[in-house]
């Protein structure tokens, strides 16, 4: 039986303008997580001392002129909601699983992998908080995730040719489904 699943997309600020150039720039998935939270921290910090600093300077002006008032205030907001809509407002593309007969293809945005079952060298599940502490840390992992619920179980696969591929499905049954599909295509051992 094929086995196919989409998952929708989900929010998520690293996904962001910002998220993203820096993702290109960069070119290193760990470095411009890294980089991307000081950029965006940065840029607030900046945001607010030239808040602080335009009251300073333009306060004789502000209080004597009431339509410099409004201008302000406006340029304010835009400018707060300038840095949401560059830094915050972002949404992972959504995850694609899908079983082609000899193998499982996962494609989420332009992140792709395929994954022959001749190749699968281990297939187990592991805690979340492992996966986040331990496997996502090596460069060649490749990171799946699917939802933004409380994920407490992910599947972790090692094939002969790459590197870890996990795998984050919002409940753990269909974690659970997607290692028995995996599991089903390993081969059997013939014993004589």
């Amino acid at each position: 039986m094929p086995y196919a699943a989409q998952y929708a997309r989900t929010f998520n600020p690293k996904y962001s303008l910002l998220g993203r150039i820096v993702r290109w720039w960069v070119g290193d998935r760990l470095r411009s997580e890294a980089l991307f939270i000081v950029l965006l921290t940065l840029l607030g910090l900046l945001l607010l001392m030239a808040h602080y600093l335009g009251w300073a300077l333009l306060q004789p002006t502000l209080v004597t002129n009431p339509d410099a008032q409004m201008t302000f205030w406006i340029a304010q907001v835009a400018s707060v909601t300038g840095l949401l809509l560059l830094g915050v407002v972002g949404w992972k593309p959504r995850l694609h699983l899908e079983d082609t007969g000899a193998a499982l293809h996962l494609a989420q945005g332009r992140n792709e992998c395929t994954i022959a079952y001749d190749d699968v060298t281990s297939c187990r599940l592991v805690s979340a908080r492992t996966a986040h502490m331990h496997h996502r840390s090596y460069q060649p992992t490749t990171m799946f995730t699917a939802g933004r619920a409380r994920i407490d179980t992910v599947l972790v696969i090692r094939a002969a040719d790459a590197g870890p591929v996990v795998v984050a499905l919002p409940t753990r049954s269909e974690v659970e489904a997607l290692r028995d599909l995996v599991r089903s295509h390993e081969p059997v051992a013939v014993t004589a």
